[in-house]
């Protein structure tokens, strides 16, 4: 067997549009929290006994509230992270149709109660040491 180790890193950026960040990034069950939302960025060094799961959540409010849609996203996802760690690679796709499936019940009972809309996109890549899996929902 061939020994590695994954090395990932990510960032948010505000950029020069927007006055907050509405997007959030998932490594392996790190993400940023809500008190964090001024850290720009998570750096992981990975196993390979790991499951490694990388995460973009691309919030989106109107009028305000996708950063809160991002953590939603990233905070369901770490649900999700935990069954997939225990199945094996051709139950993925059933654990991820779950998790989008929960993901949007969890943002439209959000956008009911606080009456605003609410939207992510999301790309995600899994690796379980001998398969790797690439999702992406939204734009």
């Amino acid at each position: 067997m061939i020994k590695f180790r994954i090395n990932g890193a990510g960032g948010n950026n505000i950029g020069i549009l927007k006055n907050k960040n509405e997007s959030n990034i998932y490594f392996d069950g790190f993400y940023l929290k809500p008190d964090q939302k001024d850290y720009p960025s998570l750096v992981r060094s990975i196993s390979p006994r790991d499951l490694n799961l990388y995460a973009i959540c691309d919030g989106i409010g109107i009028p305000s509230g996708g950063d809160h849609a991002a953590y939603i996203a990233v905070s369901q996802l770490e649900k999700a992270h935990d069954k997939l760690y225990w199945e094996t690679f051709p139950y993925w796709d059933g654990i991820m149709d779950s998790y989008v499936r929960s993901l949007n019940e969890a943002l439209l009972d959000e956008a009911i109660e606080m009456r605003k809309d609410y939207g992510v996109s999301f790309s995600a890549v899994g690796f379980d040491g001998r398969y790797i899996r690439a999702y992406n929902i939204g734009k």
